[in-house]
């Protein structure tokens, strides 16, 4: 709580590059972010303040992806992105 009151910013790595199938879907990193999410409300803190301070992220480990599955983690996170900022 403290961490976002002060201002920080959370990076949530939502999409995995370390064991990386290719199966994963928007709707799956959409439910696992709302789990996240749902902790962070449940501590009382404000859903604008945490969208605010929030960044979806690939985890670590794309340096050593294959080019095709980087560009499908990237798209995923960039369908992952238009869901929750419609218009980006």
């Amino acid at each position: 709580q403290r961490f976002i009151q002060k201002g920080g910013t959370i990076a949530w790595r939502i999409v995995p590059t370390f064991g990386f199938t290719g199966s994963e879907t928007i709707e799956d990193l959409s439910e696992r972010l709302r789990k996240g999410l749902a902790k962070l409300y449940a501590l009382g803190l404000d859903p604008g303040q945490v969208a605010r301070q929030s960044l979806i992220t690939p985890a670590c480990g794309m340096g050593t992806m294959e080019p095709a599955g980087a560009e499908r983690v990237l798209g995923l996170l960039r369908g992952l992105s238009e869901r929750y900022n419609p218009g980006l």
